[in-house]
């Protein structure tokens, strides 16, 4: 979506680009690109993390919408969730205001974490 967004081809590249990344991902490390219809499942992945977990995500995002953050969210044990106000899905850290949100709620993640 991001691709198709910023009117890059992606049509006969995105499956080749994948495997080729797969080449240089370690041995029996998965991409998460394995079930059916060779959709990346974060929820799946979020759920294994055993670390804090920060979902940052624009309130207006056209290419996630935001029940996506809120499952990622509800999937992981360690999460939360910042929504970035009028922020989309390419500009949470091009637009110094939006960035300026996501730089205070990593900050906020990392003094939160115990040592």
């Amino acid at each position: 979506n991001v691709l198709r967004q910023v009117a890059l081809p992606y049509r006969l590249t995105l499956r080749p680009a994948i495997m080729l990344a797969s080449l240089f991902t370690p041995r029996g490390a998965r991409l998460g690109f394995e079930s059916p219809g060779g959709a990346f499942d974060r929820c799946t992945h979020a759920a294994r993390l055993r670390c804090p977990l920060l979902v940052l995500h624009g309130e207006l995002d056209s290419v996630c919408p935001l029940d996506d953050g809120l499952l990622i969210t509800a999937s992981s044990r360690q999460s939360r969730l910042q929504v970035i106000p009028g922020a989309g899905h390419l500009d949470l850290w091009s637009n110094p205001a939006h960035a300026a949100i996501c730089t205070a709620a990593v900050r906020d993640l990392l003094a939160g974490i115990k040592s």
